[in-house]
C-alpha cells in the first residue's frame, strides 16, 4: 500500500483517512454486513450472520486480489472508525473503489467532503475520478450526480460513472 492520497484528505467534518490494518477487520465486517444485512433479512438470524461473514470475506479477498495496488483506508472522526475508503491511485486516473460510511453518520456531508477532497486532488493532477455504483443504490447515484459525476456505461448491476477536471 503505498497510501499516496490517504494523507490528503482530511474533510471539513474532520473526517480523516488512515490504512487499514489487521485490527480493523471486526469494524469493517460490522460495517459490511449493516450494509448488506436487509438483502439477507429473510433468514434466520443464525444463517444470515453465517451467510454475511463468509460474502464479507469473499468481498475482502476479491478486492484485494482484483485492485493489489489500491489504498484500503478507515474513514475517522477523531479517533472513531465511521466507514471505508478503498481508492486505487493510478497515474492516470483516481478510481473509488469503495466508500461506505456508518448508517448513522450518512446525509451530514462527509461523504460529499471527502468527495470534494478526491475532486481536488484530480484537479491538481488534471485527471478523472472513475466509480462504480450499483444501479439500486440511488442515494449515492443522486450524490455522485450531484458532484458532477456523469454515468459512462452498465457493467451488469453497476453503472460506470466518471468526474473529469473542467479546464
Amino acid at each position: 500500500m503505498t497510501d499516496r492520497v490517504f494523507p490528503r484528505l482530511q474533510s471539513q467534518h474532520r473526517a480523516t483517512v488512515r490504512p487499514v490494518t489487521p485490527d480493523d477487520e471486526p469494524f469493517l465486517r460490522q460495517l459490511y454486513i449493516s450494509l448488506r444485512a436487509a438483502e439477507f433479512a429473510a433468514l434466520p438470524e443464525p444463517q444470515r450472520d453465517r451467510v454475511l461473514a463468509m460474502q464479507f470475506k469473499v468481498h475482502q479477498q476479491g478486492y484485494r486480489q482484483q485492485f493489489p495496488e489500491a489504498d484500503f483506508g478507515i474513514v475517522q472522526q477523531g479517533a472513531a472508525a465511521i466507514g471505508k475508503l478503498t481508492l486505487d491511485d493510478r497515474p492516470d486516473e483516481l478510481h473509488i473503489i469503495d466508500l461506505a460510511l456508518c448508517a448513522k453518520l450518512r446525509n451530514q456531508g462527509i461523504g460529499t467532503a471527502l468527495l470534494q477532497d478526491i475532486q481536488a486532488i484530480a484537479t491538481r493532477r488534471n485527471c478523472p475520478v472513475r466509480l462504480m455504483v450499483i444501479h439500486r443504490n440511488r442515494p449515492a447515484i443522486r450524490l455522485y450526480q450531484r458532484l458532477g459525476f456523469h454515468p459512462t456505461g452498465n457493467a451488469g448491476l453497476y453503472l460506470a460513472m466518471t468526474w473529469t477536471p473542467t479546464a
